[in-house]
């Protein structure tokens, strides 16, 4: 590997986007653009779209589509771009893949099927035949919570030494498993580990992971960068003040919600209404949602306040 691509090797703090939408429930241009400059701006280095924060499985590709090609230009080159292209069907993934490439995305990021089944061998010849057929770098997705399926830390290893597979994101609340995948990559200069829960993602980074993935840099991508930056450095001192700040900023996702857990689009809109408090963009879902009552706002309004997030609109 030269000095340039070690530059270019993905890692640091990559925002798992939301998908601003108008409310007829378009993409709204004006909101891809002031999301990414807000991202950009606090100091995100790379841009996710099309991940679970992003709806993708609540837009049809055509939709997708536009917003990829919203945020690549965007971004101008600034800080790389990611493509989700997750489906159950790998001949469609394989076309969403290059359809990414095509308008200018750096990496493409796959889940493993969900709903059926999936053995290991399977998810090795699954993912390997994604990775020869797309003419951009792969970064694996596991969060088996949501497919069902769970890329065990020795596929991790088997894929990781694919040529076009570049990393992983693996949203797992399990150390244990964590450490177990960070031994196995460790040393390896072409494959980056990402952790995409927001409570392990610095002891991770501490561990060896050469970054995060979190949902809550959406509306805080300032301090989650120095959060990471401080993880980097090793300085414990400070890491514990920031990971309980990151614990506070965590309560967003209740703050929608009757009951715990009841509702994945309320958890997502409550994230979309702190942004839309911040005149960023509007909290449209892309199904399922209504618009936030009174109560709701004046919740999420408060939590921005004692959270120190805004400025508030």
């Amino acid at each position: 590997m030269t000095d340039t691509q070690r530059k270019q090797r993905l890692g640091g703090v990559i925002a798992p986007m939301v998908t601003p939408l108008t409310r007829e429930r378009e993409i709204d241009p004006g909101g891809v653009e002031r999301l990414v400059e807000f991202l950009i701006g606090g100091g995100v280095h790379a841009l996710f779209a099309l991940g679970s924060s992003g709806e993708f499985v609540s837009l049809p590709w055509p939709k997708q589509r536009r917003l990829l090609q919203l945020t690549v230009a965007a971004a101008r080159g600034r800080a790389p771009v990611c493509a989700g292209i997750s489906s159950n069907c790998l001949d469609e993934i394989i076309e969403r893949g290059i359809d990414a490439a095509e308008c200018g995305a750096a990496y493409a990021v796959a889940l493993p099927p969900f709903y059926f089944r999936v053995s290991q061998p399977e998810l090795i010849a699954f993912f390997t035949a994604i990775a020869d057929r797309i003419p951009i770098p792969l970064v694996l997705y596991n969060m088996p919570f949501r497919t069902n399926n769970n890329i065990e830390p020795a596929t991790v290893e088997t894929l990781a030494a694919h040529p076009r597979i570049a990393g992983i994101k693996d949203t797992v609340p399990d150390m244990a498993r964590t450490l177990d995948v960070l031994g196995r990559v460790a040393g390896r200069e072409d494959f980056s580990y990402f952790h995409g829960n927001e409570l392990l993602a610095l002891p991770a980074v501490l561990y060896g992971a050469r970054g995060m993935v979190p949902a809550i840099a959406n509306f805080e991508p300032a301090g989650v960068v120095q959060a990471y930056d401080t993880a980097v450095r090793g300085d414990l001192v400070r890491l514990r003040a920031w990971q309980k700040r990151i614990q506070g900023w965590m309560r967003v996702f209740g703050l929608l919600e009757a009951r715990a857990q009841e509702s994945t689009t309320l958890r997502l809109q409550a994230i979309k209404l702190v942004l839309e408090l911040m005149g960023i963009c509007g909290s449209t879902m892309a199904q399922l949602s209504e618009v936030p009552d009174e109560t709701q706002v004046a919740r999420v309004r408060e939590f921005m306040r004692a959270e120190g997030i805004g400025p508030l609109q």
